[in-house]
């Protein structure tokens, strides 16, 4: 770094989201107050009374390592203790060692490693499931971690020390230790039962690639403060005997709802029941929510249509205000879902496809009567009245910037010494043209002639003629097809 008498000063150059969003955690006793994670970078903190999101891990961890937020959990005393899980993505980015993977906890602003021997991963589906990490609401010093090969962990002392309090399936002979990912995505309380000062259930969805008829995937409950857990036989036999278990909550009624890759399921006092919305058609990403100051309202992303038909990224909101037994729902291309705040260049890409693009999460606000908060493979969005006839997103980009940068270019000044444009190139959205570094780019950088899955690529390198700067040379990958193109820019 050249050394200067004046101390740099570092901020994101601004792209206004640009990543898939993980987990949105509103604080369960401060208003306004919200946490926000995603598969390559994160957390971020939103406080009551601003409309920025600002990071909150950003000299902590390098960007070598900051692999993204892959769990989430606010403790419901205060304002200062959080856990994060943080993943690698598989170790080809990642330290040889894993000496930074693990779950995280603070408790002043400063994050401390507390348990780093796990492997976890932020490629494939599971990076969008959960809760992976459970604080107690009866008593907050009690926190369960859902890891991918180390099974269930238990620190009663908030985060100090722990112990495993469920092992992880045994591993067949010949079978590789990524069998058994992605473990156990999914934790949830019940609220509602006590014992020795703390909650008596504790749910567990254990997802793994281990084969059938001996898989032990499925379902688990504790009903003894999670010291030992059993499994839920009459999950495995709900319709299609589901494999994946994606997203768990419990009402505050002690109601579980569980979202499995196809539908949703509701377990009680009476047992174990599907409540699937009849008319949807599949599940690709999967995210529900359930209301804490109501534990009968249910909210389920998926599908109305069938693969091939409706907007490339169709999404439905499924919504049931009587714990799942009747539903409506609004889709995103039949004009039932709008986004209104978009920074330009998604407006720009959202002529070819609809917001949002691949719902994946869901959450309620405790405090807010009908709002809810929407994540996708772009942005964050609120929405003021999950109930209406026409729900509209807005988008709350400010300060969130989420992407992964490949190679960046600046051309010299033009003739007449105007300020060169800085080129992004980027995985996933291809990359920007930057006229302003403080506001969002117009638009991506983009062939005149699109082919399927053309959006869905990387540029990897910019050059430009010495002689004459304005033309501009791209390289881009696309990793769906295994090829590569070069573009040119006159």
């Amino acid at each position: 770094m050249i050394e200067s008498a004046h101390p740099y000063r570092w901020d994101n150059v601004v792209v206004g989201g640009g990543g898939w969003f993980t987990y949105l955690a509103p604080h369960p006793s401060i208003p306004d107050l919200l946490w926000l994670g995603s598969d390559v970078a994160g957390p971020w903190k939103r406080e009551p009374g601003d409309t920025r999101w600002h990071a909150q891990a950003w000299n902590h961890w390098s960007p070598q390592n900051a692999s993204g937020v892959l769990g989430l959990a606010l403790d419901p005393r205060d304002a200062l203790t959080v856990y994060v899980e943080r993943g690698d993505n598989g170790g080809s980015m990642g330290p040889p060692t894993g000496a930074l993977k693990g779950l995280y906890v603070t408790r002043d602003k400063h994050w401390t490693l507390a348990l780093n021997k796990f492997g976890t991963s932020n490629v494939g589906q599971s990076r969008k499931w959960g809760p992976s990490i459970a604080v107690d609401p009866n008593r907050p010093d009690v926190v369960y971690w859902g890891t991918f090969r180390e099974g269930i962990w238990r620190s009663m002392d908030a985060g100090e020390t722990w112990q495993q309090v469920m092992a992880p399936p045994a591993l067949p002979a010949g079978q590789k230790p990524e069998t058994l990912d992605p473990g156990v995505r999914c934790l949830a309380i019940a609220p509602s039962s006590i014992i020795e000062g703390r909650s008596a259930i504790v749910y567990a969805g254990l997802t793994c690639g281990l084969p059938e008829p001996d898989s032990p995937r499925g379902l688990y409950r504790s009903t003894d403060g999670g010291d030992s857990f059993q499994r839920v036989p009459e999950f495995n036999a709900l319709p299609g005997s589901p494999k994946q278990i994606r997203f768990m909550y419990c009402g505050t009624d002690g109601t579980l709802f569980v979202n499995h890759e196809l539908g949703l399921a509701r377990l009680d006092r009476d047992g174990l029941k599907d409540i699937t919305p009849p008319t949807a058609t599949y599940f690709d990403e999967g995210g529900m929510a359930v209301n804490p100051a109501n534990p009968k309202e249910v909210v389920l992303l998926g599908k109305t249509k069938r693969r091939g038909e409706g907007d490339p990224c169709h999404c439905a909101v499924f919504r049931s205000r009587d714990r799942g037994e009747t539903w409506d729902s609004v889709a995103n291309d039949d004009g039932q879902i709008v986004a209104e705040d978009l920074p330009p260049w998604i407006i720009d890409f959202n002529m070819r496809m609809k917001m949002p693009a691949s719902g994946s999460f869901l959450a309620f606000d405790p405090f807010h009567e009908n709002r809810a908060y929407l994540l996708d493979a772009f942005g964050v969005f609120r929405i003021d009245d999950i109930w209406a006839d026409k729900v509209t997103l807005h988008s709350m980009y400010e300060g969130v910037d989420d992407t992964v940068t490949m190679t960046l270019c600046t051309p010299p000044p033009s003739a007449d010494g105007k300020a060169p444009p800085l080129l992004t190139g980027l995985a996933d959205v291809r990359g920007f043209r930057h006229t302003d570094i403080h506001q969002p780019p117009l638009h991506i950088i983009e062939p005149t002639v699109y082919t399927e899955y053309d959006w869905c690529t990387a540029v990897t390198g910019f050059d430009y003629c010495e002689g004459n700067p304005s033309v501009i040379m791209c390289c881009k990958a696309d990793d769906r097809k295994k090829q590569g193109k070069v573009l040119l820019s006159e």
